[in-house]
């Protein structure tokens, strides 16, 4: 229940992540793979799903941030005996014992700081996919 609880919560800020991608993404693309298609799952493949590529791992990283922090719903929702790190905090907090709770906050911005790594690393791996790695012999190569 708690993640169709951060489903609920969060996929509009997904939605507007990929509306995002989807504007930055040039229409004519996409009107070039449905003059030339062989098939509608093939285009998505070979056309759709890569230019949609970086809007989904930015958005599947924001959900996922956004969702290891959520407190509200996760009460709400959560079975009894059950709990979140958040729900741990929480407790932690209203018991005063600061020391639990300060480890736990260390715990959550290192789970954070992976997410956004992950996030960067395929953003630039993307990128060098799509743009094609940079050659030895540039501009600023040894010619000699």
């Amino acid at each position: 229940m708690p993640v169709l609880a951060a489903l609920a919560r969060f996929a509009p800020v997904a939605a507007l992540i990929l509306l995002a991608q989807l504007r930055h993404t040039d229409p004519l693309l996409t009107d070039a793979a449905r003059v030339f298609r062989r098939g509608v799952v093939r285009t998505w493949v070979q056309v759709r799903l890569p230019l949609l590529a970086p809007g989904l791992v930015a958005a599947a990283c924001m959900a996922f941030a956004l969702s290891a922090g959520e407190l509200g719903a996760t009460l709400l929702v959560i079975p009894p005996g059950l709990e979140t790190v958040t729900i741990r905090m929480y407790n932690y907090l209203h018991y005063g014992s600061s020391g639990a709770v300060a480890g736990l906050g260390l715990v959550m911005t290192v789970l954070m700081l992976a997410a956004g790594a992950v996030a960067v690393a395929a953003m630039r791996g993307w990128s060098r996919l799509v743009n094609g790695r940079p050659s030895s012999h540039g501009a600023g190569g040894d010619t000699g």
